[in-house]
């Protein structure tokens, strides 16, 4: 996080005048965010697996979808989104989920609010 980033996100923390439980929270949401978001990644590339072939004497390689790896972001993903609306929820915070890896992956309304810069820094 550079300087400027640090600097706003100190004082959206002061704005909004968060607990040290509320910050810890908006801490453990951003990690969660940042894993969505690789995940979002993975699903807009593919889940490449190389497969190795023999034919005729040669070799061939190609990407195949690799669907042990897919289910299995499907899976994190759907926990992570159900434990963030319940650190949400314990706390009163609106948030709202976005698929698309080029935006902010989780939209944050703390007090009417908008924190999206505590899950997305």
């Amino acid at each position: 996080m550079d300087k400027r980033t640090m600097r706003n996100y100190m004082n959206l923390v002061n704005a909004l005048e968060l607990t040290h439980e509320q910050e810890k929270d908006a801490a453990l949401i951003h990690r969660h965010t940042s894993t969505l978001h690789r995940i979002d990644e993975n699903s807009c590339n593919g889940h490449p697996m190389i497969k190795t072939e023999m034919r005729d004497g040669k070799m061939y390689r190609f990407e195949v979808e690799n669907e042990k790896w897919r289910a299995r972001d499907e899976k994190k993903e759907a926990s992570l989104e159900k434990r963030i609306r319940e650190i949400c929820a314990k706390h009163g915070w609106q948030v709202e989920f976005q698929g698309d890896p080029r935006g902010w992956r989780t939209n944050l309304t703390i007090n009417g609010r908008d924190a999206s810069l505590l899950a997305n820094y």
